[in-house]
């Protein structure tokens, strides 16, 4: 009893010292700061005239995006604001000019369209030109990337370009874009003209702890290091695209590249529009603020969109790690954010709600619903029009990220009651995937990883021919370069896939030490280090559970038994692919056999009594098959592989499979980007023979017994020649000694 005393006391004296210190800790401030608009990077220097000893400088960093741009200052921290994939083999021509007569600096107007001119500048030289790298960007000075690219150039003698001192005018002109193709392309920049340097006010204000302003001040001058993001503006309503790699240490890749142990962060932009304020449903395809407020609260289906982000096998979601966030702008600049990672099951928000995505659905070949509706909408006779849900067949190993939100969410996000026009209304939603070493369930294109987002919503239909259909599901998908081989696991008469074989990769000459995820082989019961995983693909098998939805195979493989590597640990600890040869050389194994995945009845959808599936076991060859070879891109660095836009795909006229290669027909086997797959390696049932030339004849079954009747066969008609000639020519022919 003494002891707890004692205790008690200590507790006691511990508190009241606690009490004691904390006025002192009240009353001092937790955080007070200065921003200003431009920072040491944008080497701003204050004064009326430019200074003719510095030589100003230029970057431009080019951005793709489904929104429309910002005011720019000129300086570095405008990237805050322009977090977007990266416009690679972008070109850009920068041009001095000079008013014409009658007509200041400030009346030179940028012309519509390159190249034309309104008569209120004169184009004077000198004029640089620039291609942005892997990362988006043309500097000033600096070390040339692939094709040139990366660095201002002198248009005269494609030397490095240095702008000369002083105040002088510039026309920028963005001239070519490999992403400004067809209604889906992304649209070029406009032209702009500035001054360099650049004569801006540098503003600065200093807070308090609670956020208070305490001062502020303002100076002119010039910013002498430029920093403009123009960016690629597309019409599309939904865009996907990979933002940052960090390898499996957690540092970040210079540029989008991935292999086994990496993440991959990967940001999805979904527009909504504010056009026209209606009544009721438009049916155009385009989720309106007013067709916001439409959306049912009630019956199966009350919510107004929905998206599934489908993680092939390849991409292991990291818990936790989605943001879902509501932005729109007002015409003056004022931005409104909002968190949407919360809802309920009835789409409201509040402490307690579940987090979005709902989790990923199970990776077991098993049951999901899809019996419900995909939208209730009326119809002509005012019912509800009930159609199957978005989800259509997947792959063994595929897990989906679901988003649902309905028109509370979306009041809550974008303010639909007030009347002020609404820009730039949009959701983004970030997330991470670890890239496993199990391969790709959904047969993404060697070389490539691939990540599909499909969406569907309550306009998303069609009524034109006076019927109400609804639009095919709206999809985008992003990829980055990965190391990887396909191929398709087959019959022998190579029109069937082959699900489930697993194959392994090995050293050229040593099937018994497989490759692991850290590059390294191990043998069966070596140690390996933790979070090290062995390199395999499966060949897929399509899920039992199937929508049959028309127009849903955006993305997806057409056919089962694809086998799909990816993410192989080819990238060295400097970043770029090792430089070794015999480091990208490996054999391929089927480490395991596969069985056929049909339908009892391919017409109609599966059920496990009625119309089950067939599965045949197949066998297959011990045979270690090479070579598996990386060896072209060997010392590549990754700024020219994401430049180049290369597919890490192995050569696979290296790979010598003999009398096990497949004789696949055209169209049999597609990838998830509708690409005929036809290499191939076979399987034979128990009644059949090994292919291989030569080979015993398997134990048991019919097929034994057909060759033990042949070879008797072959017996009995040598035995009957020998005896033959014994009988009718004792001896043969010819001349004989005789003893």
């Amino acid at each position: 009893m003494g002891r707890v005393l004692k205790g008690w006391r200590l507790v006691a004296a511990l508190l009241c010292a606690a009490l004691a210190l904390l006025p002192l800790l009240l009353v001092v401030p937790a955080w007070a700061g200065t921003e200003a608009t431009y920072n040491s990077t944008d080497n701003f220097h204050a004064g009326t005239t430019p200074d003719l000893s510095i030589h100003p400088t230029l970057t431009i960093t080019k951005r793709l995006t489904a929104t429309g741009g910002h005011k720019a200052t000129g300086s570095s921290q405008d990237a805050a604001r322009a977090r977007r994939a990266p416009g690679i083999g972008v070109q850009f021509t920068l041009t001095q000019i000079e008013p014409t007569a009658g007509h200041t600096a400030g009346q030179m107007k940028p012309p519509a369209t390159p190249g034309a001119d309104d008569g209120t500048y004169t184009r004077i030289g000198p004029v640089y030109k620039g291609t942005t790298d892997s990362k988006g960007m043309i500097v000033t000075g600096g070390v040339k990337g692939p094709g040139d690219s990366g660095v201002w150039l002198n248009a005269s003698d494609g030397a490095l370009a240095q702008l000369p001192a002083g105040e002088h005018y510039y026309l920028l002109e963005e001239t070519s874009s490999p992403y400004n193709t067809g209604t889906d392309g992304y649209k070029m920049a406009e032209p702009s003209i500035f001054d360099l340097p650049y004569r801006a006010t540098n503003s600065t204000k200093t807070t308090d702890a609670s956020g208070n302003v305490t001062s502020t001040t303002s100076e002119d001058g010039f910013v002498y290091n430029v920093h403009i993001f123009p960016k690629n503006k597309t019409e599309q309503q939904l865009t996907k695209r990979a933002v940052e790699v960090k390898d499996a240490a957690g540092n970040a890749r210079s540029d989008l590249v991935a292999q086994a142990g990496d993440t991959i962060t990967w940001e999805i932009t979904q527009r909504f529009y504010d056009e026209t304020r209606h009544a009721g449903l438009s049916y155009d395809g385009k989720l309106d603020l007013s067709e916001m407020t439409q959306c049912l609260t009630t019956g199966p289906h009350p919510d107004c969109y929905e998206m599934e982000d489908r993680l092939p096998s390849s991409l292991q979601y990291v818990p936790h790690s989605s943001h879902a966030e509501g932005s729109w702008e007002e015409e003056d600049g004022t931005e409104h954010t909002t968190d949407m990672n919360m809802a309920n099951d009835d789409g409201t928000s509040h402490a307690g709600a579940s987090k979005l995505p709902l989790d990923p659905y199970s990776s077991d070949d098993g049951t999901i619903s899809v019996a419900g509706p995909r939208w209730p909408v009326w119809n002509w006779n005012g019912n509800l029009n009930s159609t199957p849900l978005m989800y259509d067949s997947w792959s063994q190993g595929t897990t989906f990220l679901h988003y649902i939100w309905n028109k509370i969410d979306f009041a809550r996000a974008f303010s639909p009651s007030v009347a002020a026009k609404h820009l730039n209304m949009r959701v983004t939603i970030t997330y991470q995937t670890k890239v496993t070493s199990v391969g790709d369930s959904e047969a993404s294109p060697a070389g490539e990883l691939l990540n599909t987002v499909h969406v569907d919503h309550v306009d998303n239909f069609d009524n034109t021919s006076g019927t109400l259909k609804p639009r095919p599901l709206i999809t985008a998908s992003a990829w980055v370069p990965s190391a990887g081989l396909q191929f398709a696991k087959t019959n022998l008469q190579s029109n069937l896939g082959v699900v489930d074989a697993v194959f392994r990769l090995t050293k050229p000459d040593d099937k018994t030490s497989f490759l692991y995820s850290d590059g390294n082989f191990y043998k069966t019961g070596d140690p390996v280090p933790a979070g090290v995983t062995v390199v395999e693909a499966r060949a897929n098998k399509t899920s039992e559970s199937q929508s049959f939805i028309p127009n849903y195979a955006a993305a997806q493989p057409n056919g089962q038994g694809i086998v799909t590597f990816v993410g192989l640990p080819i990238f060295g600890a400097d970043g770029k692919v090792r430089s070794d040869a015999n480091q990208l050389k490996f054999g391929l194994l089927e480490y395991s056999g596969g069985h056929t995945h049909i339908l009892q009845d391919p017409g109609i959808p599966f059920d496990p009594s009625s119309n089950p599936y067939i599965n045949t076991a197949y066998q297959f060859s011990p045979t270690l098959f090479t070579t598996v070879d990386l060896s072209q891109y060997q010392g590549s660095a990754p700024e020219t592989l994401v430049y180049n836009h290369t597919k890490l795909a192995a050569d696979t006229s290296q790979l010598a499979l003999r009398d096990y290669a497949a004789h696949i027909t055209a169209g049999t086997f597609k990838n998830a980007e509708n690409q005929d797959v036809t290499v191939g390696v076979v399987n034979w049932t128990q009644s059949e023979s090994d292919p291989f030339s030569g080979a015993l004849p398997l134990t048991g079954g019919v097929g034994i017994g057909i060759m033990l009747l042949a070879g008797l066969t072959l017996m009995a008609f040598i035995l009957w020649l020998l005896h033959d000639r014994f009988l009718h020519n004792f001896l043969p022919s010819g001349r004989h000694r005789a003893y």
